[in-house]
């Protein structure tokens, strides 16, 4: 799982994450969540897997300047502030200061958080679940070169396949489609143990249900690329034709 931080400057911001639906939207993405104290950054840091998401809440009462160090995230890890309504004019300036690659004003949806994270480059794939492919296709097919081509070949198939399928039933608002090709690829992710991958697929399965559109486009193209991602980590592990 890709681990994310929500963090707060001060009591009344962390009282406004508690109830701001955010740690359960970023869950629904496939992220493992947790409350954090921009007091103590770098205790986050020591911990297996370091974390990839902060969702910084920018209460009304903070007061003073921020920077990326002070959330004791790694370099390729992104910041978002987030905003109250009733946020002055100091603290939205802070809001597009340096310190943050985005800046979302609450309250605060899934929508508003895919098309932020999908501006960034964002899959529902962590390093450790790629790096853990190859000896999994290994072990599923015995150490036999050619079955490990075979699984691979129709793994980037059917992704495809059932991706391409999503797009359509979504233009066409035919919503069984789109969760049964939600379900299969969250069946794909599976059998590759990618964590992260089934929780988001499994989200858009329940979107299917409720018919909700907007949460869906918003959702789908982190979808796209998480497949994209998934097909050149698996042509990267496929075995060469044998030659004759």
């Amino acid at each position: 799982m890709i681990r994310a931080l929500l963090v707060s400057t001060t009591e009344s911001g962390v009282q406004a994450l508690q109830i701001s639906g955010l740690a359960a939207v970023l869950a629904g993405m496939g992220f493992s969540v947790e409350l954090a104290d921009v007091a103590l950054p770098h205790r986050h840091a020591t911990q297996a897997g370091r974390p990839w998401l902060a969702m910084v809440w920018l209460a009304r009462d903070h007061s003073g300047m921020l920077s990326r160090s002070d959330f004791g995230m790694p370099p390729e890890s992104l910041v978002f502030a987030v905003t109250p309504a009733d946020a002055g004019a100091s603290v939205e300036s802070l809001a597009r200061s340096p310190a943050f690659d985005a800046t979302l004003s609450a309250p605060v949806n899934a929508r508003s958080v895919a098309q932020a994270l999908a501006g960034h480059g964002f899959v529902a794939l962590s390093p450790d679940e790629c790096a853990a492919i190859g000896s999994l296709l290994d072990t599923l097919a015995g150490g036999d070169a050619d079955i490990v081509r075979d699984l691979v070949d129709s793994l980037i198939e059917t992704n495809r396949i059932d991706l391409d399928k999503m797009r359509a039933a979504l233009e066409a608002g035919v919503w069984q489609c789109f969760g049964s090709g939600a379900h299969r690829l969250k069946g794909s992710a599976r059998i590759l143990e990618c964590a992260t991958m089934v929780t988001l697929c499994g989200w858009l399965e329940s979107i299917a249900e409720l018919d909700d559109l907007a949460t869906a486009q918003a959702l789908l193209p982190i979808l796209a690329a998480t497949v994209e991602h998934l097909e050149a980590v698996l042509t990267a592990l496929r075995p060469p034709s044998r030659t004759r």
